[in-house]
């Protein structure tokens, strides 16, 4: 059983009210019942998994609020709260950072773009930081000093999958769930390098927001899992479960953008001695 805290938020004020990603058409709206039904369908999943999770009020005017892991990044008491490229998600920020501090974290953001736990995944000892298509690679080194840990810059280049979150997902100190084409050449063989057991993902399974799953233990909760990555988790111990949020893939969130890990998330490789603090 999981004994993660996860945050989350209740879509009240979910919608397709602007296109700030490839995903959204405001010709294409979602289905609110719908929507509410996914959600709690979700909540449900996790906290039957043995998750605790915490909820963020849902404010008017947010639509996206209920990505919570573009919240910030949490670990070890700290939340480093997130700074929204685009304007129409900055009106998040201090929303999102008064959660942290009324919930007892100490709080911080970087000078520069970093969108939350988005564009940050891994664990206590090391980071994996995306940029290049939302975040800036310079929040990286700040956020690294911070937290206290490595970070691991990565360079992705496919803008439909605009978030670290939907191109990897560690699931231990040996296995990744990851989309290489999404990633320079340097960055893929950055986490290539410290990945001994990598699951591959082909563009059509990143595209289904394959990578973008909630990890508790041995148990992925995921939108849907292709057959093949459910044969591949198998032979590697782990379960995927389906919880279909369809409606919010509209916004262009899946499961992981849906809650944000409070204990730093699933655990990540050693660390790598490095000269510096971001680099890759």
């Amino acid at each position: 059983m999981s004994a993660h805290r996860i945050l989350m938020c209740p879509p009240t004020h979910f919608g397709v009210r602007y296109e700030i990603n490839l995903w959204m058409d405001t010709a294409r709206q979602a289905d609110d019942d719908a929507a509410i039904l996914q959600w709690d369908q979700l909540r449900a999943t996790l906290t039957d998994l043995g998750a605790t999770v915490a909820l963020e009020e849902p404010r008017p005017g947010l639509p996206d609020q209920v990505f919570t892991a573009n919240a910030g990044f949490a670990l070890g008491g700290r939340a480093l709260v997130a700074s929204f490229l685009h304007p129409e998600r900055q009106g998040e920020e201090p929303v999102h950072e008064r959660w942290f501090r009324d919930a007892g974290f100490e709080t911080w953001k970087t000078t520069h773009i970093l969108e939350g736990a988005g564009d940050v995944c891994g664990g206590v000892d090391v980071l994996f930081a995306g940029h290049g298509i939302r975040s800036d690679r310079r929040a990286h080194a700040e956020a690294a000093a911070f937290l206290g840990v490595e970070v691991v810059s990565l360079e992705m280049t496919d803008p439909w999958l605009y978030h670290l979150d939907l191109v990897m997902a560690p699931l231990d100190t040996r296995t990744v769930l990851v989309a290489p084409h999404a990633l320079t050449a340097a960055a893929a063989r950055a986490v290539a390098e410290r990945f001994a057991d990598p699951v591959e993902l082909t563009r059509e399974e990143a595209h289904a927001f394959t990578a973008n799953c909630l990890v508790l233990g041995d148990r992925l909760v995921m939108h849907h899992c292709p057959p093949r990555i459910g044969r591949e988790l198998a032979a590697r111990g782990f379960e995927a479960i389906e919880s279909p949020v369809g409606e919010f893939l509209k916004g262009g969130g899946g499961v992981r953008c849906m809650g944000l890990f409070l204990d730093g998330g699933p655990a990540a490789p050693d660390p790598v001695e490095v000269a510096g603090g971001a680099h890759g």
